[in-house]
This record gives C-alpha cells, structure tokens and sequence, in this order.
C-alpha cells in the first residue's frame, strides 16, 4: 500500500472519525456490525538483546511478535457471535471459543483513501458481562487472541525468515 499523505490545511475536509470505521467478521455469516461499541488492538515485535559481558547491547535478534485485540459489542450482537462461531465450532468438533476467524476494519470517509487492517486468526478468549445503568445499553467487552496485524497491507515482519502467515 501507498503512504497516505494528508493536505494542510484541512479546511472543510474531513478526516476518518468512529463513524468511519466498518467492522466485518471474515468467513462468518454476520455481515458488518454496525452497533460495534469499541475496537482496540495493537501488536509489539520485541527484540531479545544479547549483552554478553558489557552493560551495553552488543546486539539483537529479530524478536518475539505478539498481538493483542477486543472488541465491544450489544449484547444481542455479542450473542450472534457466540452462536455463529458455536455453529462453526460444532461442525468441526470444538467449542466456540476454539474457532479461529478473521476481522476486517476499513476506514472511509468523504475524501480520504479507503484504509483496511486485517485481524488475523482470532480466537475469543475472556468476555466480560458488566452492566451499569449509564446510557442504558448492554454491552459486552470480549477479549481476542489474534495471531497477528496487517495494518493497511503491511505485515509486521517477513514471512520468508520464519514467519508463517494465514492465507
């Protein structure tokens, strides 16, 4: 992918807001979730430092990768999602917290690029039922373990060295 250079000033434009994002489950029958409450993940790719006798790093090694993600979402939404994957999962033998499946975020918005990141071989892991009577709205908070980000096309480090990465 290209870099995506904004214009200065941005008099009248628009940048990419919440509104922007759509959220689609790969390979599951939801279609996008349009109630989708929050989205959050992030990768680290963290070097191991070879010091020797030295206080000073002499050198490093590619590292060792790790993502994380969650997602926020209604209630009955949530629920379409444990079922699906349940569906999915039964099938195959396994619960529903041992189907992998893929997230899709694209971001678009009037006059801007269309910006996709790819969640990759998530599993769902712990998912928390906290309700408040704030807004009114339950929602849930479920906790993701991905296998890894692209961000926009671009993988966090080279496959060939390695890595291996889902089709």
């Amino acid at each position: 992918m290209s870099i995506v250079q904004p214009s200065y000033p941005d008099i009248n434009g628009h940048r990419y807001s919440f509104s922007s994002i759509e959220l689609s489950f790969l390979k599951l029958p939801l279609g996008i979730q349009i109630a989708l409450q929050s989205v959050d993940y992030d990768d680290t790719l963290t070097p191991g430092k070879l010091k020797g006798k030295s206080p000073q790093t002499i050198g490093r090694t590619r590292g060792k990768y790790e993502a994380t993600a969650s997602i926020t979402l209604p209630f009955v939404e949530h629920a379409n999602l444990v079922a699906a994957l349940g569906q999915l999962g039964a099938a195959q033998g396994l619960g529903y917290k041992e189907v992998a499946f893929d997230i899709q975020l694209q971001y678009a918005d009037a006059l801007q690029p269309v910006l996709t990141d790819l969640i990759r071989g998530c599993r769902l892991t712990k998912g928390g039922h906290s309700y408040k009577n704030e807004e009114g709205v339950l929602t849930v908070k479920q906790d993701l373990d991905p296998l890894y980000l692209v961000k926009n096309g671009q993988y966090p480090f080279f496959a060939g060295t390695g890595g291996v990465f889902l089709p």
